[in-house]
């Protein structure tokens, strides 16, 4: 058998395309999809799969639309469309679909998201293992208190305290960077 099969068995951290908008954002989403992950999406990210032939797997909508989704994704089949729960987030209707598939790791593009947008979702991913992608910049939530990667001369990263100011990093050497802190806590890379 080939190497290259596509086998979707949860073994990848899930994708939630949320917000995304042209070629840009579709080719760091494409790096993504490498591994073949369970791809899901909102509605309104829709035209945006279609136009990059994403195959979904997931399509959170409104009830009402459901009906009509449906029809639009039949060429994709197998495909699940859900209508959301009304009384919760978008990313909470995600995070419990993939309660459900007994999935706790998740890659999440969403083009834009800052700082106090990483604070306001803390409460929601602590018991996944969340990285969020845009553009310019990943962030991955470290739950534990601790960090530790091989980053290179010249990486920025920044420490996102729950409590705390930021903090930034400039690698002045190649090598293993350690970061510790009492509680959890983010760590932002900034492209170049």
């Amino acid at each position: 058998m080939s190497s290259h099969h596509i086998v979707k068995d949860d073994q990848e951290p899930a994708l939630f395309i949320a917000k995304a908008h042209n070629s840009e954002d579709y080719q760091l989403i494409s790096q993504l999809l490498e591994w073949s992950p369970v791809v899901l999406i909102e509605e309104k990210m829709f035209d945006f799969a279609e136009q990059w032939q994403i195959k979904t797997d997931i399509v959170f909508c409104s009830e009402e639309k459901a009906e009509n989704i449906k029809e639009q994704v039949a060429h994709q089949f197998p495909i699940e469309v859900l209508a959301l729960d009304k009384t919760k987030s978008t990313l909470e209707n995600v995070l419990q679909k993939l309660d459900q598939r007994n999935q706790k790791a998740v890659n999440i593009f969403w083009q834009g998201f800052n700082e106090r947008f990483l604070l306001a979702i803390t409460h929601l991913i602590k018991d996944y293992k969340v990285t969020l992608y845009d553009t310019q910049q990943s962030a991955f939530y470290c739950p534990q208190g601790s960090w530790e990667k091989w980053l290179p001369k010249g990486g920025i990263y920044q420490v996102i305290d729950l409590d705390n100011q930021p903090i930034q990093i400039i690698c002045d050497k190649d090598g293993i960077q350690r970061v510790e802190r009492e509680q959890a806590f983010w760590i932002i890379e900034i492209f170049q």
